[in-house]
């Protein structure tokens, strides 16, 4: 992956998380109200995991090592020591729930995309800040 490729996904996933960080306080009322409102963060989380996905991908290519499921790379990362187990659950965790946002868009249920919401923020600006250490970026 080109410094340009990995740079653009470290932009997406900064923008997500600053749009995320505004819905997270909104009262769960008013999300499961607003139909807009959900498929907007169930696409900015989607999004989110796309993006982990392929930072761990450059991660694993500077490892020459390589993986192509998206709960794998988060696997491989921590059998290598990039990170933790508790962030690996989480990225785990938060990848079946794009492949259900993907593959089973009709059974999503507006809970899971709230609880989803309250569970990504955190993991997701751990790994960007792993990284982006891990592949020499000023920000992640």
């Amino acid at each position: 992956m080109t410094r340009a490729a990995i740079g653009k996904h470290f932009r997406l996933i900064n923008e997500g998380l600053v749009i995320l960080s505004r819905r997270v306080s909104l009262p769960k009322e008013q999300f499961l109200a607003d139909q807009t409102i959900q498929d907007q963060v169930a696409y900015r989380i989607l999004q989110l995991v796309e993006s982990c996905f392929k930072m761990g991908l450059a991660i694993l290519d500077v490892l020459n090592k390589d993986c192509d499921t998206y709960s794998g790379v988060f696997r491989a990362l921590h059998r290598h020591g990039v990170i933790s187990e508790d962030l690996k659950n989480q990225l785990e965790n938060l990848a079946k729930f794009r492949n259900q946002l993907v593959h089973v868009y009709w059974d999503v249920e507006p809970d899971e995309v709230y609880s989803s919401l309250h569970a990504c923020l955190e993991p997701i600006r751990e790994y960007a800040e792993i990284a982006a250490k891990f592949l020499g970026q000023n920000e992640p």
